[in-house]
C-alpha cells in the first residue's frame, strides 16, 4: 500500500509540474501573439511599443517580465508574422525547456 501511496504523490507532483510549464508557456505565447498583433496594427517600433506600454500599465516586476518577452517577439519574428504565428516561436520552444 505504503509503494503505492508514494507512486501516486509523486505521479500528482509531475502532473502539477507539468500543467505549471504549460501555463507559463502559453503566458508566454499569449504575450508574444498579443505583441505582434499590436505590432502589425500601429506599425510600432520596439521603442514606441515600450513607451506606451509602459505608460499603460504599473511599474512593477509583472511589467518587466512581460516586457522582456515582448521585446525577445521583437527580435525574433518576423514583422509579417501572424499573431498566431508569433504564439507558436514562443509557446513551441518554451515547452521543450527544461528550466521552467
Amino acid at each position: 500500500m505504503k509503494p503505492l501511496l508514494i507512486f501516486l504523490l509523486l505521479s500528482t507532483q509531475v502532473y502539477a509540474d507539468e500543467k505549471t510549464k504549460q501555463l507559463e508557456c502559453a503566458y508566454r505565447g499569449n504575450i508574444a501573439s498579443t505583441t505582434q498583433f499590436v505590432r502589425l496594427v500601429t506599425g510600432d517600433n520596439w521603442e514606441q511599443f515600450k513607451s506606451k506600454a509602459s505608460k499603460m500599465f504599473k511599474d512593477d516586476d509583472g511589467l518587466m517580465e512581460a516586457l522582456g518577452f515582448a521585446h525577445m517577439t521583437y527580435l525574433m519574428c518576423p514583422s509579417k508574422f501572424t499573431p498566431s504565428q508569433a504564439f507558436a516561436l514562443e509557446f513551441e520552444p518554451c515547452l521543450n525547456e527544461d528550466n521552467i
